[in-house]
């Protein structure tokens, strides 16, 4: 006698009866018997039926299915999902979780159908981890997948990236060689407790940026004492630019696009963005040239030198970002005011070969400013 049960065939040899293979409750060739028994001959017949058509015994391989990748932030818990996993014919029997990289973590359970775990803390950089899903079918057969977990760094507190750190547990708003000490004991592992997390935000400022400004890596080492005591001696200055943590690419989405008015000639070599401006809601400084007056070279650049050309700049509102596949579709911004000239006529003072505006940056009012300021640069080729 056999039968197909639990995702195999099994043969059942007995000297009495067929009814008696069966447990009493259901024993054919009563109508529930004849159910079950029936139930079973056609999952049987199909296993003999697709050997016989394979001229072999044929059992299909599971697939596994470890789920889609993640983006989560640090702290989250993250879940490991294999329930997409499939087997054509008798069954999936096991799963198996494993992790394949990233820094080690445990795992709630290895052997479910789903696991979880908590997503460590990382690098301001973040940190990618990997894990392995592996399905064995009731025939022995087995398919792995993997899944990678990104984990990106949460928001920082707040905080003025200045080196001052000292007196320690209690920051006095200065930078001097006391806090050059304290960071470089933070750097040596002499602090136990130390840094806090609002102390790595204000001691972190190594290395600098091509500007001399911080530009925080999310450790503290010797070179931070090396820098906070350089400043402490006067030997480098740098501003106070408040960092809540640093932004990563998965932070971004594509927003879409617009285009510059249709009168600003020469424009958006070097925008900036001006939160003071358009009654504090934000604008957009682009550069440029005002040839308007000569209506023969429309919206050319400042190549010949018989022009008296002037570098320019234009405060423009920006319209909604719209995802457009020809850019002729995108919407216009619009010009808040006439352009206005930043170089105070040396432009057009100079014997050129040709000229044009590169950049342009507001610096809003801080420290000893009185006001906010614009800065702007000019590239251009002389004669020789």
């Amino acid at each position: 006698h056999h039968r197909f049960i639990n995702g195999a065939v099994e043969h059942v040899i007995n000297t009495a009866s067929n009814t008696s293979a069966y447990p009493s409750y259901d024993s054919h060739p009563n109508a529930t018997g004849n159910k079950k028994a029936t139930a079973e001959f056609i999952d049987l017949l199909n296993v003999f039926y697709s050997r016989w058509m394979g001229g072999a015994e044929t059992d299909f391989p599971p697939t596994a299915d470890a789920g889609s990748d993640q983006n989560v932030i640090e702290g989250a818990t993250v879940t490991l999902d294999g329930s997409g996993s499939t087997d054509p014919d008798d069954g999936i029997d096991t799963y198996q979780w494993s992790q394949v990289s990233g820094s080690t973590v445990t795992l709630s359970d290895t052997t479910a159908v789903t696991s979880t775990f908590k997503a460590p803390s990382v690098a301001l950089t973040g940190e990618s981890f990997t894990f392995q899903l592996t399905v064995t079918d009731y025939s022995g057969r087995q398919s792995s997948d993997n899944v990678c977990i990104a984990v990106r760094k949460a928001a920082g507190p707040t905080c003025t990236p200045n080196g001052d750190v000292a007196p320690l547990g209690n920051p006095d708003g200065l930078v001097n060689v006391g806090d050059a000490l304290i960071t470089l004991r933070f750097a040596l592992n002499l602090e136990p407790g130390h840094p806090t997390a609002d102390e790595l935000c204000h001691g972190d400022v190594a290395p600098l940026d091509s500007n001399g400004q911080p530009d925080p890596d999310g450790t503290i080492t010797v070179g931070d004492a090396l820098v906070i005591l350089r400043r402490a001696l006067g030997i480098i200055s740098f501003s106070e630019i408040t960092s809540s943590g640093r932004l990563i690419t998965s932070d971004f989405t594509y927003q879409g696009g617009f285009q510059l008015p249709s009168d600003f000639n020469q424009g958006a070599r070097g925008p900036s963005f001006y939160s003071n401006g358009n009654n504090s809601t934000g604008l957009l400084l682009v550069t440029g040239f005002d040839l308007l007056y000569d209506p023969a070279h429309p919206g050319e650049s400042c190549w010949k030198p018989s022009w008296d050309c002037y570098a320019f700049f234009g405060e423009v509102v920006m319209p909604t970002p719209s995802k457009e596949s020809n850019w002729e579709d995108l919407p216009e911004a619009k010009l808040v005011n006439q352009m206005a000239s930043f170089d105070g006529g040396l432009a057009a003072s100079v014997h050129r070969e040709y000229l044009f505006v590169s950049g342009i940056e507001c610096v809003p009012q801080r420290g000893s400013q009185t006001a906010d300021k614009l800065y702007g640069s000019i590239n251009l080729r002389t004669f020789m």
